[in-house]
């Protein structure tokens, strides 16, 4: 058996690799991780607020502020008042924000298509549900790719 310090280069050639795949697949997008982890997130959360978003993803204000500017320009979310609020914009995913992230969806099967191709299906089953479990266990609930 290998020693136990021979799983985190290995993980951190995979993770290169992965993250490099599918930064090409999704190039002509030309959206950075950050707005791709916004539209994600508002995908899973609409309506949430601009702080509530920015906390979720662990961004400070001003930067969130800016990102939403981007992606509100670029036709992607919409921003509309909040019931009970009139301090706090909601942001949503506009038809063209949606499609963006089904972009991004279908580019991610795809590179892990690509990364599983030679395992069996039960192999891919197997390991999908020990790295679902490692995650479970070390990642925070608000931790999304592509960061």
């Amino acid at each position: 058996m290998d020693s136990p310090e021979a799983l985190s280069p290995v993980l951190s050639q995979l993770a290169f690799h992965v993250v490099k795949d599918l930064r090409e697949r999704i190039a002509p997008l030309r959206l950075a991780p950050r707005p791709i982890r916004i539209l994600t997130a508002l995908r899973a959360n609409p309506g949430l607020s601009q702080q509530a978003l920015g906390a979720l993803l662990g961004l400070a204000p001003a930067p969130m502020s800016q990102l939403s500017d981007d992606l509100e320009r670029r036709g992607l979310v919409e921003r509309g008042r909040r019931p009970g609020d009139r301090r706090a914009y909601a942001l949503r995913l506009t038809a063209r924000g949606e499609e963006v992230v089904a972009e991004v969806d279908a580019a991610a099967r795809e590179t892990q298509r690509a990364l599983l191709r030679g395992l069996r299906p039960e192999q891919r089953h197997d390991l999908l549900g020990l790295l679902r479990r490692l995650a479970d266990v070390h990642l925070l609930p608000g931790d999304l790719p592509l960061d």
